[in-house]
């Protein structure tokens, strides 16, 4: 599954109802304005902006995912 398409499923199942960390809220920002990347790309984006770690980048990534897997299974 395409990650903006992720994003765009986590942004509207969830919108509202569902508490999104402030790194998930702009990791989603990122894939919604239509970005596909790895994990590397994605952190090497926010590494300038925030700082932070390839590890916290790939948790984040993981979680959003887990949550998505979640809505469809």
């Amino acid at each position: 599954m395409c990650v903006s398409l992720i994003a765009r499923l986590i942004i509207s199942k969830w919108s509202g109802f569902m508490q999104l960390g402030e790194l998930e809220k702009q990791v989603l920002q990122y894939f919604w304005k239509g970005r596909t990347a790895d994990a590397k790309s994605v952190y090497a984006h926010f590494e300038k902006q925030r700082g932070g770690t390839l590890n916290t980048i790939q948790s984040t990534l993981d979680q959003l995912f887990k949550r998505v897997s979640g809505l469809n299974g």
